[in-house]
């Protein structure tokens, strides 16, 4: 009868601590989840109080039209950063 209490309480005692590990990782990712959309809206935030015409010249001097040059003398996809 001891044997069977203490295979059943390790048991038990498994199970808890899986499920404790599950929420854990899930409350992690959402945390995760959670700080990067926080981050992008402070971007976007950030972007609302650009000018115009800072931002046109910003994506002006990033020449997205031009060709990216893989390696010497390759003419790559345009628009690469």
């Amino acid at each position: 009868v001891s044997s069977f209490l203490v295979v059943i309480l390790v048991g038990t005692f498994s199970i808890l601590v899986a499920q404790l590990t599950q929420s854990y990782l899930e409350l992690y990712d959402s945390m995760v989840g959670y700080a990067a959309l926080r981050r992008m809206q402070i971007e976007v935030d950030y972007l609302q109080t650009l000018r115009r015409k800072t931002w046109n010249r910003f994506v002006g001097s990033l020449m997205l039209d031009e060709p990216l040059e893989f390696g010497e003398g390759d003419i790559g996809l345009p628009g690469g950063i």
